[in-house]
């Protein structure tokens, strides 16, 4: 999808190609249906693609990534793999029965903190909070809860220091060397350079309809060496 989430998307993919000598990957862009796309035309490139592409990255919402995957397989290309970022799911794609097996089969949901169902003291707190606020499982609401606890040191670590003004705020934000995540991602300094503090972990899961969010681990939080060698100083992606 166009934009910085799906640019950085597509230059991370770029870079890693690269980086195992896979030469230049096919990149297309994917409107989002909801300013008026399709995926006609994603679908007949990758069909027409020569030699058609075994591992896709994608960078869209649930319904892009499902019809297209949808669309590859209906059009004769059965060898294929997904590697979806974290907003191409939605547990409600487990309501499409006939494509569930499909999904199973090609997808993997690539993010930097396990699903609903993981054990972890914030992944507790998360689904008491929802439960009191009759909110159901989504990946949606698993990745606002894991972005809140760096703004709460943030607004806690402000008023100790007595100015919530924004050049406090900001120079607050260059002092938190030690956020606590409760588990669902490593503590977490900001202190120092981006790369210093860059979030360089990934955690792969697989589709499974009997997980709440329908996500299932398929490994431990990772950093692979790639991306513990990159250099973070600046942007993969300006847009």
């Amino acid at each position: 999808s166009p934009g910085a989430s799906g640019g950085a998307g597509a230059a991370g993919a770029t870079i890693a190609a690269a980086a195992r000598g896979f030469g230049e990957p096919l990149e297309i862009l994917q409107i989002p249906f909801s300013v008026g796309g399709t995926a006609d035309d994603a679908i007949a490139q990758l069909l027409a693609a020569d030699p058609r592409p075994f591992l896709i990255t994608m960078v869209t919402g649930p319904r892009e990534m499902a019809t297209i995957a949808g669309g590859i397989f209906q059009g004769g290309h059965q060898q294929f793999q997904i590697i979806g970022a974290g907003p191409s799911w939605n547990v409600g794609l487990l309501a499409n029965e006939a494509l569930v097996p499909l999904l199973q089969a090609t997808f993997f949901n690539a993010a930097p903190w396990a699903g609903w169902d993981f054990d972890s003291p914030g992944h507790e707190a998360m689904r008491s909070a929802a439960a009191a606020n009759e909110r159901s499982p989504s990946n949606g609401y698993v990745a606002g809860w894991v972005f809140q606890y760096n703004i709460l040191a943030l607004l806690e670590t402000a008023i100790e220091n007595g100015d919530l003004s924004k050049a406090g705020l900001a120079a607050t934000a260059g002092e938190l060397d030690d956020v606590d995540y409760e588990g669902m991602l490593p503590n977490r300094s900001f202190v120092g350079d981006a790369a210093d503090h860059a979030e360089r972990g990934t955690i792969i899961s697989r589709v499974d309809p009997a997980a709440s969010d329908g996500l299932a681990p398929a490994t431990p939080l990772f950093t692979s060496p790639l991306a513990a060698a990159y250099d973070f100083s600046g942007p993969c992606f300006a847009p």
